[in-house]
């Protein structure tokens, strides 16, 4: 039986707390990347993904296995804004964001269209 995908979670509190679900990497596949949840705990790395290959402003991000393909629904590219950066889903040209700028933990991570909003900036600490 295949695994089932899991929503992540922003976390808008104490993010060096050694919480697996808060390490990810980008994983290069060309001119493209995978968002990749690092665990530590034993558990496989899984992809951040769009469910469905959904295209519908919204579409609540999951983490699932890691293809071996260019699956669309977990490629994404990354444009600067400032000093952060913007995440883009190739499938569906939405960006991730944090659902309606929510500054509370374990708020919905979703894909939205681009307008400027800091919900869906993202940083990396010491880089």
């Amino acid at each position: 039986m295949a695994p089932s995908p899991t929503a992540p979670r922003s976390s808008n509190t104490n993010c060096a707390a050694n919480s697996d679900d808060q390490y990810w990497y980008i994983n290069l596949t060309g001119s493209l990347d995978k968002i990749v949840n690092f665990r530590t705990d034993g558990v496989k790395d899984q992809c951040l993904g769009v469910p469905g290959a959904s295209r519908n402003e919204g579409a609540q991000l999951v983490v699932w296995d890691c293809t071996d393909d260019l699956d669309n629904n977990q490629l994404w590219y990354a444009t600067e804004h400032g000093t952060s950066w913007v995440l883009h889903n190739v499938n569906s040209g939405y960006v991730v964001g944090v659902a309606g700028g929510s500054t509370q933990d374990a708020a919905a991570v979703v894909q939205w269209h681009w307008y400027g909003q800091s919900n869906a900036c993202w940083w990396s600490p010491g880089v």
